[in-house]
């Protein structure tokens, strides 16, 4: 996307945290959030069987449960960028 567009869309619709809400500069996660989400051991954050692979660096409670329940049924589109950098 065009800088100058994307400045324009960034004036009204700011990038926000996907978990507490806090305006950001750019899309992503604030760093309390960061420290403060329940990340999964490296070890664990991947397994594979027979030929389906799954991923997940979160656990699903708290305020990871509630972003992914606003993404797929709130109309929290916006949030997908933020969960596509996570993963």
């Amino acid at each position: 996307m065009n800088h100058f567009f994307e400045s324009i869309i960034n004036l009204f619709f700011p990038p926000k945290c996907p978990f507490c809400g806090k305006v950001l500069d750019a899309v992503g996660v604030c760093s309390k959030c960061e420290k403060d989400l329940p990340w999964l051991p490296e070890e664990e954050v991947a397994f594979t069987e027979k030929d389906l692979t799954c991923a997940a660096p979160l656990w699903y409670e708290g305020a990871v449960r509630e972003a992914l329940l606003r993404l797929k049924f709130r109309g929290g589109s916006a949030l997908a960028e933020p969960f596509g950098e996570l993963l």
